[in-house]
């Protein structure tokens, strides 16, 4: 091969690397997972564009546009490159993605049951009934807290109560209606991506509670002698689905 050939073969290499141009691809630099997101170019007359996802799905694309879903956390790539009509590369780009994972809030109670304080401090989820929902009683406040991101906006929705505070990732419910409720509580992280969760709630009737003494159990007021014993008997009755599971004397 002759040095001639030889540099014309330079100079065309040398003149291809110079025009392969670089071509900006716009959309988002960080989406959330499980999101999609539309990319896209300003292309050149007469050049045909491929697209090609890393770690992603292409939902569907165009010569100048592509959809792209993010199912995994991480990052990922989109490149796009044009050939001319020779099919020679004339440009290309590239774009990193960074893919962020959507939070989980978790929600805790501050009673094991609706009609009583919480005894265990280490149990912070009420009472479950046969329907897989937390049981509450008529009338009963509770708190409820979303544990997650403390950067994170927290938005609550409750079916069956009705808010009567609400801090930030805390709130409190008065549960007056019987029957199936919900609540729920939706974060939003300072990336702006979301999560949320729920609970399925059985509003109950309180159960009634009463008692007699012996030997007098006329008065209300009772009277009695010292050193005597008052025999007091507990009478109290559910109401409905409500079933008595504690009881608890102040004297």
């Amino acid at each position: 091969m002759n040095k001639k050939l030889l540099l014309t073969i330079g100079l065309f290499s040398l003149s291809l690397g110079l025009w392969c141009q670089t071509i900006n691809i716009n959309g988002p630099d960080s989406i959330c997972r499980g999101d999609d997101a539309s990319y896209s170019i300003a292309p050149s007359q007469g050049v045909i564009y491929t697209w090609n996802i890393v770690s992603a799905i292409k939902l569907s694309s165009t010569n100048t546009a592509a959809i792209v879903f993010f199912p995994n956390s991480g990052s990922t790539q989109i490149s796009v490159s044009g050939k001319d009509s020779t099919g020679a590369i004339i440009e290309s780009g590239i774009k990193t993605v960074f893919v962020k994972n959507e939070p989980k809030p978790v929600i805790s109670a501050d009673a094991t049951f609706g009609c009583a304080s919480q005894i265990d401090p280490n149990v912070n989820e009420p009472l479950n009934d046969t329907n897989d929902c937390f049981t509450m009683c008529k009338d009963a406040i509770v708190t409820f807290t979303a544990n997650g991101n403390p950067s994170s906006t927290y938005t609550w929705s409750v079916v069956g109560g009705s808010i009567t505070g609400n801090s930030g990732n805390s709130v409190t419910v008065e549960w007056t209606n019987l029957g199936f409720g919900e609540i729920s509580v939706f974060e939003t992280t300072p990336l702006g991506c979301t999560g949320t969760e729920s609970w399925c709630i059985e509003v109950i009737q309180n159960p009634e509670a009463r008692f007699v003494a012996l030997p007098d159990t006329s008065q209300i007021n009772l009277q009695n002698c010292v050193f005597n014993e008052v025999f007091f008997f507990d009478r109290s009755e559910p109401i409905g689905n409500s079933p008595i599971v504690s009881w608890q004397w102040s004297f």
